[in-house]
C-alpha cells in the first residue's frame, strides 16, 4: 500500500515539478530535536523548501505525510506521530488503514476527516 501511495504521489509531483517525494528510507530531523529522526511511509516536500537533493537526513518538516498501518502498528501511536508532524508545521497528515479501508486526514487545528471506501476528499 505504501509503495502505491509513493508511486501515485510521484506521478503527480514529478511532471509538475512541485517538489520531492520521500520514501520511508529517508527521514527528517525535526526542528524540536537534532537526534530525533522520523520516517513517514511517504512524504512530500515542496520545491521551495528543498532546493537540492541531499544524502543526509533533512532538518525540516514535510508538507504532506502518509502513514500506512501495518499488522504490528498501533493506531494511537501512528496518530500521535502524525500529530507531532502537524504541530511542527506539516500541512496535511494522512493515516491509511488498509484493513478497515479508511483514511484519516489531519490538518492543524481542524477536525480530522475520516474517508471510507469510495469517498472523495475535496480540497
Amino acid at each position: 500500500m505504501a509503495a502505491e501511495i509513493v508511486a501515485q504521489l510521484r506521478n503527480w509531483v514529478r511532471p509538475r515539478k512541485l517538489g520531492r517525494v520521500i520514501v520511508s528510507s529517508g527521514g527528517f530531523r525535526l526542528p524540536n530535536s537534532d537526534e530525533d529522526i522520523r520516517t513517514p511511509d511517504a512524504s512530500f516536500i515542496s520545491a521551495e523548501k528543498l532546493l537540492r537533493p541531499t544524502e543526509d537526513y533533512i532538518k525540516l518538516v514535510p508538507d504532506l505525510i502518509f502513514e500506512v498501518k501495518s499488522k504490528s502498528d498501533k493506531l494511537p501511536k501512528l496518530r500521535q506521530k502524525i500529530q507531532e508532524f502537524i504541530e511542527l508545521g506539516t500541512v496535511v497528515g494522512v493515516l491509511v488503514d488498509p484493513r478497515s479501508r479508511t483514511m484519516e486526514v489531519y490538518r492543524y487545528q481542524q477536525e480530522k476527516i475520516v474517508l471510507k471506501y469510495r469517498d472523495f476528499l475535496e480540497v
